[in-house]
């Protein structure tokens, strides 16, 4: 059910003429700007607001299922970073740029003709990830790039790219440091550190979740691990979810455990498990052979999406109609 929005409220005018309101009202300020700079606010403050959830998930080490360049992660941390940082978000420019470098280390000697009709038309203005065009000096568009300026080309290029997107870096920082303070994170942790306080690990590691698992039935708790060997890691990553909704292991220090059940002695084939993500609980029925458990399960982590009371769903739709 979606709420009715709140009465409009007008605040009384100030002994200015303007009418009053919250510094952090969403749009404040906003109305004669364009559409794209109202888009670049409001992706700056989810930005803000990503970094208050990661700020958030690494209080209570509950890992986010993640993916960011590992750029990102040195720049969050305050490391030195350098143009290799950038192979994985722009392997081309990186190559570029190397090559350029190595063609101002030679010097005007090796400007033949091939290199003159291939970088004929380069001017100091260029192009950041997004393929927006932008200057490098004042009117850059017009400055052709030549063998005496190709040094300053470069070291202006690599700046750009490596400082691209502070805003929304900034942003994001600004989040996570209302959560937890930023001098601390940086002292204590790598890059690699952080990411691994963040988002977990990726790959799910059957060995740390076995430990934490529990089962009045030993032999049941054995043959599920039996079938989960032999799932891939995306696969393992689904059944996380079924059981937990999230799809990463919990970090191993933490006290949390999985529980699994017998929903009851009789054999049904037709049935699929079951799941509590609340309470991290697996239920399953018996069945007739280890084949079939495995064919349920799978089925029952790859199309099951609802978490939960996220979704109605009765207790004959669980049985598979044949």
């Amino acid at each position: 059910v979606t709420p009715s929005p709140p009465p409009h409220r007008r605040d009384p005018p100030s002994e200015s003429g303007q009418r009053g309101g919250s510094a952090g009202d969403i749009g404040e300020g906003e109305e004669g700007l364009s559409g794209a700079d109202q888009r670049v606010k409001a992706e700056l403050r989810m930005l803000e607001a990503l970094g208050r959830f990661m700020g958030m998930v690494m209080t209570i080490a509950s890992p986010l299922n993640l993916t960011l360049n590992p750029l990102i992660w040195k720049k969050l941390t305050a490391m030195p970073i350098s143009l290799q940082d950038l192979n994985d978000a722009d392997s081309v420019a990186v190559e570029m740029l190397r090559q350029m470098r190595a063609l101002a280390i030679e010097g005007h000697q090796a400007w033949d003709e091939q290199v003159r009709l291939s970088l004929g038309d380069l001017t100091f203005q260029t192009e950041d990830s997004t393929g927006v065009a932008f200057e490098l000096i004042e009117g850059g568009a017009d400055v052709p790039v030549t063998s005496a300026n190709l040094p300053l080309f470069i070291s202006l290029s690599e700046k750009c790219r490596l400082q691209e997107g502070q805003k929304g870096l900034q942003r994001l920082l600004q989040g996570v440091g209302s959560v937890l303070p930023l001098g601390r994170l940086r002292l204590l942790y790598s890059p690699c550190q952080l990411e691994q306080l963040v988002c977990g690990e990726g790959r799910i590691d059957l060995q740390v979740l076995q430990s934490h698992t529990i089962s009045s039935d030993p032999g049941l708790k054995q043959r599920l691990f039996d079938i989960l060997h032999t799932f891939t890691n995306e696969q393992l990553q689904n059944f996380l979810r079924f059981v937990s909704g999230r799809s990463r292991l919990p970090t191993s220090r933490n006290d949390w455990r999985l529980s699994v059940d017998l929903e009851s002695h009789e054999v049904r084939d037709n049935r699929l498990p079951t799941s509590a993500t609340c309470g991290f609980r697996l239920v399953l029925p018996t069945y007739s052979s280890p084949e079939i458990l495995r064919s349920r399960l799978l089925y029952a982590v790859q199309n099951c999406t609802a978490i939960d009371l996220d979704a109605a769903v009765r207790d004959e739709q669980m049985e598979l109609l044949y």
